[in-house]
């Protein structure tokens, strides 16, 4: 009889260590910092693509006017050699210059773009730097070193523009909260509003491919994009409107982020083994 207890509480013992390991397992892998910090470098690259379309636009006569980019952005151009130069300058002030119109966060330094070719022509590369340049909220900034190239791949099936975009950003988060490392290969699909040149607020992309990086407590993960499900941008809002990207972080199971149905929101779900989570996107 003594025997049987004491297999009988080794038994018990037993299933109490393989429940606490179980519990510990679901505990670590509830880590939503990867979809987030990952939305931060994915949202203002597409920012910093959009803000030099429309102010190349502008400042070549194509459009009356580029109601993107607020008086606090200074554009200048350079034509003068085969490689064209187009500068936006934001300003060094502390508070930073206010783009209201575009999607509302305060912006500081500049945005540099060389190219040869025009942007909607098959073949043109354009390559995109910044210098000192941060975004924020007018008190916190987090500074971005972009270096992007755009090659225009022509039109699909479809008629729609289409581009090659490689990017690599570094982003130092505000109050010495860390550094996050991103890189991306993706292609880029112009949906909507390519015709109204008067009118940027009604342009509209799909985005698909992948990308990596390292977040700011140090972990390495990769992003994949279907085509399938791409992510939906509209010019008009501060945050993706759809798409699902299937995020893997190193030594975890992939996670995916539901950017939702096309409402302009600041939320997005991830689902990991099968539980949601709701992020609120900054």
């Amino acid at each position: 009889m003594k025997n049987f207890k004491v297999i009988w509480v080794l038994i018990s013992f037993a299933f109490l260590i393989i429940g606490c390991k179980k519990e510990n397992k679901n505990v670590l892998d509830t880590d939503t910092e990867v979809a987030s910090d990952n939305d931060i470098a994915e949202r203002e690259a597409t920012n910093v693509l959009d803000a030099v379309d429309k102010a190349a636009n502008d400042k070549l006569g194509k459009t009356e006017g580029t109601i993107l980019l607020p008086s606090c952005a200074i554009v200048t151009v350079d034509t003068n050699s085969s490689t064209r130069t187009l500068t936006i300058d934001f300003g060094n002030s502390p508070q930073g210059c206010l783009c209201s119109a575009w999607d509302g966060k305060y912006r500081k330094g500049k945005i540099i773009l060389n190219w040869v070719g025009n942007y909607k022509d098959t073949g043109s590369v354009h390559t995109i730097k910044t210098l000192d340049y941060f975004v924020g909220n007018g008190t916190d900034f987090n500074q971005h070193k972009f270096m992007k190239t755009v090659t225009n791949n022509g039109r699909n099936n479809s008629g729609n523009l289409t581009y090659s975009v490689d990017v690599k950003d570094t982003v130092i988060l505000a109050n010495n909260s860390g550094t996050i490392t991103w890189k991306s290969e993706r292609t880029r699909e112009w949906t909507a509003g390519e015709s109204t040149i008067f009118n940027p607020f009604d342009d509209e992309y799909k985005i698909w491919g992948t990308a990596s990086g390292v977040t700011r407590s140090g972990k390495i993960f990769n992003v994949k994009v279907n085509q399938s499900t791409p992510l939906h941008i509209k010019l008009n809002c501060k945050w993706i409107v759809s798409g699902i990207l299937e995020i893997t972080p190193q030594g975890k199971t992939t996670r995916t982020v539901d950017y939702g149905n096309g409402n302009c929101d600041s939320y997005a779900n991830v689902n990991i083994n099968g539980t949601n989570f709701q992020i609120v996107l900054k």
